[in-house]
């Protein structure tokens, strides 16, 4: 490698051994370089009873199959329904901080909590507004939770949403006498958890199986709940400078692989069928999408590489998009399955001196739109060196 390219002390930096420049490539062949290898592993992995989570699971079983791999039902399940439903009660104190709390960028405060629970009424006026960041807080509404009316809806509203979700998952027409697999992007396995604790309170079946391009170390709660999980690119936060560039940056990749024309799932009839809400981007949006990924088809089809020249894809994608690729998308919308809102993928970096440093709800992908800005090979290298040796851990999907 020629140590004068000013990329090479990232790749160092990440364990990878060599670079991987990407002039002249498009952002379709760079997708098709990172999810190609990906589901050719997921060819000898997958059998019967697989399913592929939507949103991005269409396009991921689509290349699987046309790779040689097994047909894989759609499945609609996200984090705040799934984790919703995986509450028992008023009182299953560890799923409510996981809802309410973990799985969020944001904590939310108490009618806010409230309302994230289905309640058709919130806590006293006093200290609604109260952020649950902190024990007392938390304490606080969980003892109020725990009361009354609020105790009785919790318990209902999640019984019913469970049997929604459930009648959903024998829609799929997946036996469930032995463990499904969900096949994702990933990464912390809450989608799986929250399931496999669903599965067991109304004695539905065994903890489902996962495959994942990529797993960060919360991983581990799905595998102590008995959960099988595998990453592809990293596993359990391992190699840990990728999962903390990817942790900072998931939106890039998870939007090029989302099916166009849908929204998130919201809802399931009493007859598990999922309800959907409109896409939030318009047409110009959607048809570059569909054309991004007939693209990736075709590469994937045309293509090779292995778990390393994957690697080095995303790294070299995330840290140092050609303006090209970061163009391409720059109008883009990305909008997350949790109540923070939507954010425009290379959006609200403009006068900041840093974009690395900046909030992912305010710049989701901070070298493209320091890219866009002007910034040179040498900025954003320094900026993803700084992130990657002080990450942290992406507890999300």
């Amino acid at each position: 490698m020629n140590e004068d390219r000013p990329d090479a002390r990232l790749w160092r930096a990440m364990g990878l051994p060599f670079g991987a420049p990407g002039e002249g490539m498009s952002l379709g062949e760079s997708v098709a370089q990172i999810i190609g290898p990906f589901c050719r592993w997921l060819v000898g992995e997958v059998g019967d009873g697989a399913v592929a989570v939507m949103r991005e699971g269409r396009l991921i079983a689509d290349l699987t199959r046309s790779l040689g791999g097994a047909p894989m039902a759609e499945i609609w399940l996200n984090r705040r329904l799934t984790m919703r439903a995986a509450i028992a009660d008023a009182g299953d104190t560890e799923a409510l901080l996981n809802f309410l709390v973990r799985a969020r960028r944001q904590p939310l405060d108490g009618a806010a909590a409230a309302r994230e629970l289905g309640l058709d009424h919130g806590p006293p006026p006093a200290w609604r507004a109260d952020v649950l960041a902190d024990t007392t807080a938390q304490g606080r509404f969980l003892a109020w939770l725990g009361e009354g009316d609020a105790a009785r809806q919790v318990k209902t509203v999640g019984r019913d949403l469970r049997r929604r979700l459930l009648a959903h998952v024998a829609a799929c027409g997946v036996p469930m006498t032995r463990p499904m697999t969900l096949v994702d992007l990933g990464y912390a396995g809450n989608i799986q958890h929250a399931l496999a604790r669903i599965l067991a309170i109304e004695d539905g079946g065994p903890a489902p199986r996962g495959l994942y391009l990529l797993t960060t170390a919360g991983i581990r709660w799905a595998r102590r709940a008995g959960c099988v999980a595998a990453g592809f690119l990293a596993d359990g936060g391992d190699p840990a400078p990728l999962v903390r560039l990817f942790a900072r940056s998931p939106e890039p990749l998870e939007l090029c692989c989302t099916t166009p024309g849908l929204g998130t799932v919201a809802d399931y009839g009493e007859d598990g069928a999922p309800r959907l809400l409109a896409p939030p981007w318009g047409g110009d949006q959607a048809a570059a999408m569909t054309k991004l990924q007939a693209e990736v088809a075709s590469m994937v089809a045309a293509g090779a590489g292995d778990v390393v020249s994957a690697r080095l894809s995303l790294a070299r994608l995330l840290a140092l998009p050609s303006r090209a690729e970061a163009a391409a998308v720059a109008s883009w919308v990305y909008d997350e399955n949790m109540p923070e809102g939507l954010r425009r993928l290379c959006g609200g970096g403009d006068g900041l001196s840093d974009p690395w440093a900046a909030d992912r709800a305010q710049v989701p992908w901070p070298a493209a739109a320091a890219r866009l800005a002007g910034v040179d090979d040498h900025a954003l290298v320094a900026g993803a060196l700084r992130l990657i040796g002080g990450g942290s851990e992406f507890l999300s999907n």
